[in-house]
């Protein structure tokens, strides 16, 4: 049995603010609390339309990928399963779980459980990144300078890391983002043709 004394020096209570046009101004630049409701529908409206626009293109490209008729070299699968990993190893690593202990838990052996976990999704992701290239180049679509150009500056203003400026100096880097900005025409190219 434990014994204490405690002495208390301050004891304060939650008060939940007025909902007004003052504390509205308080939140942001608006003038009214009509003015923050508005803003906070646009938002989340913003938001669903956002999702529902993930969805469609995930639709578009599971469909893609389903219809596809071509055989994924197995150098690319195992690529992109390696990818996969590295990237669960470091989400493991983020929540303090080790891979060996991931693993176990399991239930399945390491080679068991990489061919289960990634190979039907690194097939998939091989087929489609195939497919929308056949796509971009069937449909003429290309990424200029410019836009290469432009997205280079809007990721390099969002990194004021030297180590990252440094890593995005890299041609390689210019290569990746490039692909990445023909993934996104191609997409949006295939989305504007399905909701005609």
């Amino acid at each position: 049995k434990v014994t204490f004394d405690v002495d208390v020096l301050e004891v304060r209570e939650v008060t939940k603010p007025e909902a007004d046009d003052a504390w509205a101004g308080k939140l942001g630049p608006f003038k009214s609390l009509e003015e923050l409701k508005a803003d906070i529908e646009r938002q989340i409206q913003s938001e669903k339309d956002a999702q529902a626009m993930r969805v469609l293109e995930n639709q578009i490209l599971g469909a893609l990928a389903d219809k596809s008729k071509l055989e994924v070299p197995e150098t690319l699968v195992a690529d992109e399963m390696h990818r996969m990993e590295q990237d669960e190893r470091q989400n493991l690593m983020y929540r303090g779980v080790t891979w060996p202990d991931h693993i176990k838990a399991s239930g399945k052996s390491e080679e068991d459980y990489r061919k289960d976990t990634y190979r039907n999704e690194a097939v998939r992701r091989v087929k489609t990144g195939l497919t929308l290239g056949e796509v971009a180049e069937a449909e003429g679509v290309t990424v200029s300078e410019a836009e290469l150009n432009a997205r280079m500056e809007l990721l390099k203003a969002q990194y004021n890391d030297p180590q990252m400026q440094e890593e995005l100096a890299k041609p390689e880097a210019r290569r990746d983002i490039s692909s990445r900005v023909l993934t996104e025409k191609t997409i949006a190219k295939l989305v504007d043709y399905a909701t005609k």
